[in-house]
């Protein structure tokens, strides 16, 4: 099932958010009991919380692919390992996940790449170097992607009550 979570402020990332990010985080690990893991950089906090279905070997959550792009994924993919096999073969993939194949397929396709998905999914990918982030769900939003921009903070995840969680106003 997974869990995706991040924030993006216009100012950097200070400890009382940080503190309200992780919170609204460990409440989605019921979505991801096997692990749980974020990244950080200056105004971006991407958090994931994994369920081990194709590759069952802990591997770094959010994933971060050609040191450029993290994503936070949640879904499924039907068809990664025929994207896979069509469009990257003569690539050394760290992992046997539909997480890695999304990803590639970003950075080969951008948005694009959406039309190429069969599955359903919820997806965040940041750009480390452009410092812009993607976030995209299946067409029938069958994996919820819910959002909130409150006070310069863009805040979304996979379930509203992390959203309410991280700002108990709402």
């Amino acid at each position: 099932m997974c869990g995706i979570n991040g924030v993006l402020s216009i100012n950097n990332i200070d400890n009382k958010t940080k503190k309200k990010f992780n919170s609204s985080l460990n409440c989605l690990k019921h979505r991801g009991p096997d692990q749980i893991g974020f990244f950080k950089k200056n105004n971006v906090l991407i958090g994931n919380t994994r369920l081990k279905i194709n590759d069952l070997k802990d591997i770094e959550t959010p994933l971060i692919y050609k040191n450029r792009y993290v994503i936070s994924f949640n879904g499924e993919l039907i068809n990664f390992r025929e994207l896979k096999k069509k469009f990257f073969q003569n690539e050394n993939f760290a992992t046997r996940t539909d997480t890695e194949v999304v990803v590639a397929m970003y950075h080969k396709f951008k948005e694009n790449c959406l039309k190429y998905f069969n599955g359903m999914f919820s997806i965040s990918i940041y750009d480390k170097k452009k410092n812009e982030i993607f976030l995209a769900r299946d067409k029938f939003g069958i994996k919820p992607l819910y959002y909130n921009f409150k006070k310069k903070i863009f805040h979304f995840s996979s379930e509203l009550k992390s959203i309410r969680k991280f700002d108990k106003n709402l």
